[in-house]
């Protein structure tokens, strides 16, 4: 797969337009996006089978399949139904023409013409749809077929590269499926006799009308996720005590000596938000320690946790509300009323969850805001004090230390510290007997 513009093969990745690019992409059209925003190739899609992005697309043509499915098995049903119409109608003709003379027999026949006619339509149609149906089975089928030799075989870049390009096409198959479907109607047949039967000989010159009532299907396809972002996803949990960790970055915080309350990583391991309970504002960081900005905040802190990468939940303490925070617009936030006081906060399962809280009703003043809004309550020391762990022993490197925080001990070696499990790593917060903070990150 070579560059579309210049069809040379990209060795590079613009991260501001999601899209594979070679050298000659960069004075050009892409001359606007900053150093961060172009990486190489291979970094851009390692461990793309572990992405999201595949993982959408399985899950993708899997809906897309079942979607398909449904819609053979209602058009079956419909078809079975309009043939059982056929027969009713077949038996009510049938019981009127006992009584009647061979006049009728001459109507009948005309009757029966229009009925066959109709009916025969109402098959092909149904055919018609079914056999479009199938292909489209058909299709999806190789397409997963072909994702699952991807995932087993392909290289990364392969992958990566594959990824987009099935995407597109999962992308138009579910275009024209939904155009196919809009269209999509059920004929019922029904047959009306004549309200002057009993004169038939003097009055009647037909046996009766065939109609078909045509009526909107209800069949909608249901929307999956689509050229997601391929972010890394993990694959089974190892049990916490055996997790060795490797240390990554260390880096002191200047000008603090009040133990620090919260510490979380951002969700795409760009950044570092920490909070101590004396002050109003975030803390941010990059990855190498550097204080990019303090965000203002309305109270004093008490902790934080990250929903996705634009946003965080802070909570207040005793102030019964917490806010949602958006990290790239602080001006943008919502206000969570809480029914008693808010300390210790997670994320998980599009829930925020509250370690004090004893099922805390929350109100958001904003009631468009699409995060589930009632703080569960949890167990256990691993939600205080940034808690994303689960009060387990961790095994760092040789060289540093970390507290053990199991429930029924906590040993400290002249060090106040605590863990933050986030994603991929751990960061761990350590206040010296003499006032220094530091954050150390492992993996």
């Amino acid at each position: 797969m070579n560059c579309e513009i210049h069809d040379k093969k990209p060795d590079l990745y613009c991260k501001k337009h999601d899209i594979a690019i070679c050298m000659f992409c960069i004075p050009s059209e892409h001359k606007t996006c900053s150093s961060s925003d172009v990486i190489s190739i291979d970094e851009a899609s390692k461990n793309a089978k572990q992405s999201s992005a595949l993982s959408d697309l399985e899950e993708t043509i899997s809906k897309t399949l079942d979607d398909v499915q449904y819609c053979i098995n209602d058009r079956e049903t419909a078809l079975k139904n309009v043939d059982k119409e056929e027969q009713t109608i077949r038996r009510t003709i049938a019981k009127t023409r006992l009584s009647l003379t061979k006049y009728i027999d001459e109507l009948e026949r005309k009757l029966l013409l229009d009925l066959k006619s109709q009916h025969e339509n109402c098959k092909s149609k149904y055919i018609k749809i079914l056999d479009q149906m199938k292909q489209i089975e058909k299709e999806l089928e190789n397409l997963r077929e072909q994702t699952l030799k991807m995932k087993r075989f392909a290289s990364d870049l392969q992958v990566f590269l594959g990824t987009r390009q099935l995407n597109k096409t999962i992308t138009e198959k579910i275009g024209s499926l939904k155009e196919d479907i809009r269209d999509h109607t059920n004929n019922r047949m029904e047959l009306g006799i004549h309200h002057v039967i009993s004169s038939l000989m003097k009055e009647v010159m037909q046996f009766g009308e065939m109609k078909v009532i045509e009526t909107k299907d209800s069949l909608q396809l249901k929307d999956a996720k689509i050229d997601q972002a391929q972010i890394q996803i993990h694959g089974s949990l190892e049990n916490v005590r055996n997790i060795r960790l490797q240390p990554k970055q260390k880096f002191d915080i200047e000008g603090l000596k009040d133990t620090i309350n919260g510490c979380i990583i951002s969700p795409d391991d760009s950044n570092i938000f920490v909070v101590y309970y004396e002050t109003s504002k975030v803390m941010e960081y990059n990855n190498i320690g550097q204080h990019i900005r303090d965000i203002p905040v309305s109270n004093k802190l008490f902790d934080l946790t990250a929903i996705d990468t634009d946003r965080i939940a802070v909570t207040y303490g005793e102030s019964k509300y917490l806010e949602i925070v958006n990290t790239k617009n602080k001006d943008i936030r919502k206000k969570l009323k809480c029914s008693s006081s808010c300390f210790g906060i997670s994320y998980q399962d599009q829930k925020l969850k509250d370690r004090d809280a004893e099922k805390s009703k929350v109100t958001p003043e904003n009631q468009e805001t699409s995060i589930e809004t009632v703080l569960m309550k949890t167990r256990g020391r691993g939600m205080g004090r940034g808690g994303r762990g689960r009060g387990r022993k961790v095994s760092p490197s040789p060289d540093d230390e970390v507290t053990n925080t199991s429930d029924t001990n906590e040993q400290t070696q002249n060090i106040n510290s605590y863990y933050v499990f986030i994603f991929s790593h751990v960061c761990i917060v350590k206040t010296n007997t003499n006032g220094t903070n530091h954050v150390s990150i492992h993996a």
